[in-house]
């Protein structure tokens, strides 16, 4: 299935992207400190990828469904921006 290599690309690619990240700064924070920016940017490029705007978007577009209720977890919002709004509120 095209669209699934597509998916698992961009995934390895967003994997890719933080180990770099993680290791050009692992010198300069904590380790808890490395793992929140980590972890975090990881989860925020994935979302962001749900919400089209990333390259992926450009082949065709992804959602997240309640496969009981058949509904979208975006329900026209910004799931990377929600995630960051439910952290702080959250901590």
């Amino acid at each position: 299935m095209k669209e699934q290599e597509l998916f698992f690309k961009n995934l390895m690619e967003i994997r890719n992207y933080w180990i770099r990240v993680a290791s050009e700064n692992s010198d300069k924070k904590t380790n808890k400190e490395l793992l929140e920016e980590t972890v975090d940017g990881v989860v925020h490029s994935i979302l962001v990828m749900f919400d089209g705007g990333d390259k992926l978007k450009d082949s065709f577009s992804l959602d997240l469904i309640n496969s009981e209720k058949k509904e979208s977890l975006k329900d026209g919002k910004a799931l990377h921006e929600e995630y960051f709004s439910y952290l702080e509120n959250n901590k």
